[in-house]
């Protein structure tokens, strides 16, 4: 990543080397012990990409001013996180803004954050003392809206004369943009951490991650926020190792999956695993893939000059942590129940979840 390299333009002028955050996570000595007494180590450099976010619809929003009182009409992934972080910004009290989120259509991550034209907005509607509406246009939403990814990685795996695994290590350059969005750092360091391993015995860990300001979009949270990355490069890395070792990449996996015996399962990133069967659901896939007639499929693609291929990808996503919502219950005259709720429907059937939580209650 060139905005990391020696004597690179600084960003700020505060922040040595643009490196927003030096991450570390595992023990080192133990990490380099077992790469060192390995029968084989596989390296790879990975670049995982940035992308736009690109959602159907560009963001938009309404703004409006009346007594003292703030409202935003905007497309968000809860209200009350969002009301939170307009109150602060604009210098106000919590009760002093209201927040209203319809259908969103798709919860993306970047549609989280507070963009600089909500704040806009409201000072212009203060100021005019009418309603201030607003829509992106798609060529702005490509630098406005935050982007997803955008790491250089380099992955390494220490297997043994067994062909068990020994250790994991990550070394990234994690790209945060120009501007530190609430979830910039956390993809490339927390979220590689509790993802890498997927469903695999690994007994060691190590992930030294340098978030870095780039002179590009800030990066922030989208489908998945690390957890799709972590697992991408734990499977790389296997095919990679089978290929070199010249052993079949399925057998590679199925000799470090961890088995339906081993729960509760405490891993190298210090979460304990419950329960599972990852073999048979491997297993399953494919069968679903058929994958035992998948030589036939690729030489009658070559006959006709097209290439074809087989991935291979387990996924195992510890999701994002707890955080506060407000929701709350009210019994009326009628006999009825009305739920109230911060937590927004935006595309996975939140609304009858909810109904048929509470009806069961």
């Amino acid at each position: 990543m060139s905005g990391a390299r020696e004597g690179a333009p600084l960003i700020y002028d505060d922040v040595p080397g643009n490196v927003a955050l030096d991450f570390h996570y595992g023990d080192t000595a133990a990490v380099g012990a077992a790469f060192a007494k390995a029968a084989h180590v596989t390296r790879l450099k990975i670049a995982n990409t940035r992308l736009a976010v690109n959602p159907m619809e560009p963001r938009a929003a309404v703004g409006a001013y009346e007594g003292t009182r703030f409202t935003l009409y905007v497309s968000s992934q809860g209200v009350t996180a969002m009301r939170a972080n307009i109150a602060d910004a604009m210098g106000v009290e919590g009760k002093d803004v209201h927040i209203l989120t319809g259908q969103v259509g798709g919860s993306f991550g970047m549609k989280a954050m507070v963009f600089p034209e909500y704040i806009c907005l409201l000072h212009a509607a203060r100021a005019l003392g009418r309603a201030v509406k607003w829509t992106d246009e798609r060529s702005g939403s490509f630098v406005s809206d935050g982007h997803g990814r955008a790491a250089d990685v380099t992955g390494e795996l220490a297997i043994d004369a067994d062909d068990k695994f020994l250790a994991l290590r990550l070394t990234s350059f994690s790209d945060v943009g120009g501007f530190l969005a609430p979830f910039g750092p956390f993809m490339g360091t927390a979220n590689a951490v509790k993802n890498m391993q997927g469903m695999y015995r690994t007994p060691l860990m190590e992930v030294s991650t340098k978030c870095v300001f780039t002179n590009t979009t800030q990066i922030t949270a989208y489908r998945g926020a690390g957890r799709p990355e972590g697992n991408y490069y734990m499977e790389r890395l296997i095919d990679a190792a089978a290929t070199e070792m010249g052993i079949d990449r399925m057998a590679l996996r199925r000799r470090n999956q961890i088995g339906p015996n081993d729960f509760p399962h405490k891993t190298a990133s210090a979460a304990t695993y419950d329960c599972g069967d990852f073999a048979a659901l491997t297993k399953q896939a494919l069968e679903l893939a058929d994958s035992k007639g998948f030589a036939k499929r690729k030489r009658e693609s070559r006959k006709r000059g097209k290439l074809r291929g087989l991935g291979i990808g387990n996924y195992l996503e510890v999701t994002a942590g707890p955080a506060k919502e407000s929701a709350g219950i009210i019994f009326n005259a009628d006999g009825t129940v009305t739920l109230t709720t911060g937590t927004l429907d935006f595309g996975m059937g939140h609304a009858t979840t909810f109904g048929q939580v509470l009806s069961d209650s």
